[in-house]
């Protein structure tokens, strides 16, 4: 099914058992919009080959959702897009892209620790879940993917392992070091991905920290 030049204004989908596959929204509007699932740690709310391009996304959210074989291209908002525990397989990211946080179930969630135990168990299923080599962030934070399971772009991002930094003060580190390192508190995975966004007026200073990461052999 394809969907363009369209507007959805508060469209909220919640509920689990459902698949929703082969859905294309192209060149559409998408205003505080969330497709979630609460209650369900076996994950049974999915999407599969999906796409989603030239898109202008604000105030959305997923929570709970298997993404599988999707992509997000060209899509931009004026706030965060949060996507809550999540598991994602074989998902490309690419192009101008705003901020996203791919982070952990909300801390609110009945059952948390449910969901958190199957995810990590999804996970290890998992060939590559997210491919963002090709995109250009505002700000992102992917701590609630595996690292080790992201395709990126060697110049501008880097996988960090946590056993790296067992011998390490943290506060013999940059500050932009620490901040990256300090993800690992909100995640139980032992990789995460440190990105410097190419579209944040701060992209420099962030690129510093990946190259300082990177000359002192504390990333891949």
């Amino acid at each position: 099914m394809r969907i363009e030049g369209r507007e959805f204004l508060g469209v909220k989908i919640v509920g689990s058992m459902h698949c929703y596959e082969n859905v294309e929204i192209v060149n559409s509007k998408l205003i505080s919009c969330a497709l979630a699932q609460f209650d369900d740690p076996e994950y049974r709310l999915t999407v599969r080959g999906a796409s989603v391009r030239e898109c202008m996304v604000s105030g959305g959210s997923i929570q709970g959702v298997h993404v599988e074989d999707s992509l997000i291209e060209n899509v931009n908002g004026g706030s965060v897009f949060y996507a809550h525990g999540c598991v994602f397989d074989r998902v490309v990211i690419r192009g101008a892209i705003g901020a996203i946080m791919a982070i952990m179930p909300n801390s609110s969630l009945a059952a948390r620790d449910l969901h958190v135990a199957r995810m990590i168990e999804l996970y290890r299923q998992v060939e590559w879940a997210l491919d963002i080599s090709a995109a250009e962030f505002v700000d992102v934070d992917l701590c609630g993917v595996p690292g080790h399971l992201v395709k990126i772009d060697p110049e501008t991002q880097i996988i960090l392992h946590r056993d790296r930094f067992d011998n390490i003060s943290v506060h013999d580190l940059p500050p932009l070091v620490q901040v990256w390192l300090g993800r690992f508190r909100a995640t139980p995975f032992d990789s995460i991905v440190a990105v410097a966004p190419k579209l944040s007026e701060n992209f420099l200073r962030y690129l510093d920290g990946i190259r300082w990461l990177r000359d002192n052999g504390l990333g891949i």
